[in-house]
This record gives C-alpha cells, sequence and structure tokens, in this order.
C-alpha cells in the first residue's frame, strides 16, 4: 500500500499502533486517538472518544481533507466482563459511545463535506455476530456497528464498506481479559490462549490487513473474518 491517503482511528496503541507504523513512511496518515501519536503523521488528534457531543467540532481539524483512500476505523474498547444485569446502563453508553455513535460522527462529517472517501473499514470482532455471556456491553456496540456499516453500504453505493474482523489480538484488551476475576465460562478460553502465548501480536495481524486490502477483489462482502483468509 503506497501513495494513499488514510484516515486512522485508535493508532496511539494495540493494533492501531501497528497500522500506523507499517504505513506512515509510504502514505499520508490523518489520525485521531485518545493519546499523542508517536508517528510524524499528517495531522493527529487527541480526542476522548466518550466525549461525542464534542466529536463534530474538533474534526474541522480535517478540513484541509479532500480524499481518502482507507478510513479505518479502529479504535474501540472492550467494557466490562460481567452478568448483563450487573451491567450498569451509564457503562454501556460509554462503550456504545466509543465503538458505536463516535464512529458515526466521524463518517458522517466526511460525508457531509463531501469528501471523497473509496474504502470504509471498521474494525469488528466475532462478537458482532455471536453473543458471549458476561459481554453485553462489547457485543452490542459491535452488533451495533456492524449494522451501522451495512446500512451505510447500502446508502452510499460508490464507497466500499467492510467489517473486517482480525481475530484475538494480544493487546491490553486481552491483557484485561486475562486479569478479570469473575467467574464467567467465556474467559477460560482467552486466559488460556493468553498465558500459553497462542495470540497473534498487533504487527503480525497489520501485515495480514494490509496484505488482504492490496489484494481484496470481492468487494461486495461486508464482514470478512481475517482468520478464514489464506
Amino acid at each position: 500500500m503506497k501513495n494513499k491517503t488514510i484516515f486512522l482511528t485508535g493508532n496511539s496503541s494495540g493494533l492501531g499502533k501497528a497500522l500506523n507504523k507499517k504505513l506512515v513512511k509510504e502514505n499520508r496518515i490523518y489520525s485521531i486517538s485518545k493519546s499523542k501519536s508517536s508517528f510524524n503523521n499528517e495531522q493527529h488528534l487527541i480526542f476522548d472518544f466518550n466525549k461525542v457531543s464534542n466529536l463534530y467540532e474538533k474534526m474541522r481539524r480535517f478540513d484541509n481533507i479532500e480524499k481518502i483512500d482507507f478510513l479505518i476505523l479502529n479504535a474501540g474498547v472492550l467494557g466490562d466482563i460481567n452478568k448483563s444485569f450487573k451491567t450498569k446502563h451509564t457503562n454501556l453508553q460509554k462503550v456504545i459511545n466509543i465503538n458505536l455513535i463516535s464512529n458515526k460522527i466521524i463518517l458522517d462529517f466526511f460525508l457531509e463535506k463531501k469528501v471523497i472517501i473509496k474504502n470504509v473499514i471498521a474494525i469488528s470482532s466475532g462478537a458482532a455476530l455471536n453473543p458471549k455471556e458476561g459481554w453485553l456491553e462489547y457485543c452490542v456496540s459491535k452488533c451495533a456497528m456492524k449494522m451501522l456499516i451495512d446500512v451505510y453500504s447500502i446508502e452510499n453505493k460508490r464507497i466500499s464498506f467492510l467489517n473486517l474482523s482480525p481475530g484475538i489480538i494480544k493487546t491490553k484488551m486481552q491483557k484485561k481479559i486475562f486479569l478479570n476475576k469473575n467467574d464467567i465460562e467465556t474467559l477460560k478460553k482467552f486466559k488460556k490462549l493468553y498465558i500459553n502465548d497462542k495470540m497473534d501480536y498487533p504487527d503480525t495481524v497489520a501485515t495480514k490487513i494490509i496484505n488482504y486490502l492490496n489484494s481484496r477483489k470481492e468487494k461486495k462482502k461486508n464482514y470478512v473474518d481475517l482468520r478464514n483468509i489464506n
């Protein structure tokens, strides 16, 4: 991937940081994350994605962008893992703000500015398709985000939209799962993979994503699990 204009969210850690690292040398990257970027991007905005009421106004920093080859919506949080009846609605709202509403605002900003967008890549999860015990916040927000991308795809046919599930990555999110003390069956699989170092690292997954986007031919699929790509 060379000489592309890329807008990337959540580039200060994990998968987003790995993508930024691999793409920054040969592409123009604009970014937004909750903390400072360690890369020499074209522009970077520090923003708390939970404060969605201020996001549209803050996005005006990117008024100079006329074309985006890849809009990569990567920023997201896990939220709490607990029984649903113990999940506070305020915590659920925060996760929805970060994982869903902020992405809608970013998309709407560029669409209303009539920026030429070629591809929108939403980093998704198997949780968007399959409910998991204790994962209410994450499942609800990721499922809603998948449907948002699907609807936008119908309404904006000149843009290629994709929900891309990268699989299990050894990041701060997985560390949070590993340290969770709740007696929830769905945690056991992830803890075992974490302690046995059976998860892909961000750099490895970032390379897989870039290779897939470079070779992608079938653009009618709205959801792809990277683990099923040879």
